[in-house]
């Protein structure tokens, strides 16, 4: 919920993620919306009580006190850091700096232009929040998450992948639901529960039927342009939870129609090890994560461990597939939507184990495990 509080002229943004909370105050009205834009499922009432930030455009950089500590970088980004005490001072490209207090939970975000600002404030927020939820049980895999009923499904593919791109044929040609496009929570009760942000694509990718006033351009400083789609562009269709029952483990793209084979427990394992345990590509941003001062590794080291564990629930009860994604994602969508539908009817029939159903995409049929011959193709 954003609130306009007149004697200081500050706009605030309350954020409820399942618990997780966060409140946003910044004089500038438009970082503010923009944030308001990405987390829009979860506008809350506030008071918050957990993270609390603020946001200054166009104000001085500020310096640390003293010379304690030398500054680091962080490899692969443009960004410095160094601690003192329990803050911790991060300076992106001389353009920003972020300024954190772990004992207090609170974050000042300074930038010189607002896309700067918004980047560095929407990051922070996910890390931040992100590790909240690993606290209360509750983790982020990098995937595309999506529901028929009340079944779910994980479609794990890399950065890059086409995961949005999916989403999108989804909401278009199908009546799957949509959890998230990125990143999905997993419980170790084995629900789905939802996550959704703001779509994001690449800057070539066409958006043509997509309305302008859902659409929006997101400029980052050590990233590629993203073309950003609101979510409530889709909001009829987004599920707020679903029980997990499958896992699709992506493999390239192919021509021609997607194909699904039946994969091992012990790749799925390895999937989710990538995609949950590691959080490759799970927004949780390592300068603000990786602090191993105090008490920090104790609360990590138990962030790790429950991790594990629901990743290792989810390989062992969970069926697994290989999915060759055709070019095309309206048919992939399809095809998933087929086969989701057959894998729940023969469930609900009380069939022979999952994990020996075949390799047709549109729906599993009784059989083995595919030929060596289709395994190659694969």
């Amino acid at each position: 919920m954003i609130k306009r509080d007149e004697e200081s002229a500050w706009g605030h943004l309350d954020l409820d993620i399942y618990g997780a909370a966060a409140c946003i105050r910044s004089r500038e009205a438009g970082v503010v919306r923009s944030l308001e834009r990405d987390f829009s499922f979860f506008r809350g009432k506030g008071p918050c009580g957990g993270l609390s930030m603020t946001i200054r455009k166009n104000a001085a950089l500020p310096e640390m006190n003293g010379n304690r500590g030398a500054w680091r970088p962080r490899k692969g980004r443009r960004l410095l850091y160094r601690d003192e005490g329990s803050c911790r001072h991060i300076r992106f490209a001389g353009r920003a700096t972020c300024l954190y207090d772990y004992m207090r939970n609170s974050a000042a975000v300074f930038a010189d232009e607002h896309e700067i600002a918004h980047e560095i404030a929407h990051y922070a927020v996910l890390s931040r929040l992100g590790e909240d939820l690993d606290a209360r049980g509750l983790h982020r895999v990098h995937a595309l998450g999506f529901s028929r009923g009340s079944q779910g499904a994980l479609y794990l593919a890399p950065s890059g992948g086409g995961k949005s791109r999916l989403a999108l044929a989804m909401l278009r040609r199908t009546k799957l639901g949509i959890l998230s496009d990125d990143t999905p929570l997993l419980g170790s009760d084995m629900a789905l529960r939802a996550f959704p942000l703001r779509f994001a694509f690449d800057a070539r990718e066409s958006l043509d039927d997509i309305p302008p006033g859902f659409k929006r351009t997101f400029p980052r400083l050590d990233f590629p342009t993203k073309h950003l789609v609101d979510i409530d562009f889709a909001a009829d269709r987004i599920r707020p939870a679903a029980a997990l029952s499958a896992i699709f483990l992506a493999r390239p793209f192919i021509d021609g129609r997607t194909r699904i084979l039946p994969a091992s427990r012990w790749h799925a394992a390895r999937a989710l090890a990538l995609h949950l345990v590691v959080g490759v590509g799970v927004p949780q941003m390592a300068e603000y994560m990786l602090n191993f001062r105090g008490r920090r590794p104790l609360r990590l080291g138990r962030i790790l461990l429950r991790r594990l564990r629901v990743a290792a629930r989810a390989a062992l009860s969970i069926p697994a597939f290989w999915i060759n994604p055709s070019r095309d994602p309206d048919e992939c969508a399809l095809s998933l939507d087929s086969f989701l539908a057959g894998l729940l009817s023969k469930d609900r029939a009380g069939a022979e184990p999952r994990r020996s159903w075949g390799n047709s995409c549109s729906a599993p049929r009784a059989g083995g495990n595919p030929s060596p011959a289709s395994d190659k193709r694969a």
